[in-house]
């Protein structure tokens, strides 16, 4: 709903991106890839204007960052680049706990952005360990 939207509590172009990479490496349509000939490539457009948005934003301090930080390290992984894979799910972590997303108690009843903080804790935790 957010993306729709354009609100970015849930959703950032860095997000979409992120995940445009990562799907593009599932794929065997030469449209994705920057050399058709090469399935190596496939998704690195996608991939760069992530990092591009990364480095060029002011604050990284919301759930979506975090979520694309954490499908950046997976894709850096299906690539083969351990290094990088695990300075991106590094980061998701560092930055979850900078937010203090690490100190979230379960409740009777949640929010959706109680639910949402929750799961992007466990999911860069799981994923950083």
């Amino acid at each position: 709903m957010d993306y729709a939207a354009g609100r970015p509590r849930f959703c950032s172009p860095l997000l979409v991106n992120a995940l445009c990479a990562l799907a593009s490496r599932f794929s065997d349509r030469p449209e994705v890839r920057p050399d058709p000939d090469n399935p190596h490539t496939a998704g690195d457009h996608f991939f760069n204007e992530a990092q591009r948005l990364f480095w060029g934003m002011d604050g990284h301090h919301s759930l979506a960052t975090i979520q694309a930080l954490g499908i950046m390290a997976i894709r850096e992984a299906s690539c083969a680049r351990d290094t990088e894979s695990r300075y991106y799910a590094g980061q998701s972590v560092r930055l979850c706990i900078e937010m203090g997303l690490h100190r979230l108690k379960v409740e009777d009843k949640q929010d959706d952005e109680s639910v949402v903080q929750l799961a992007t804790f466990w999911g860069a935790f799981a994923l950083d360990q």
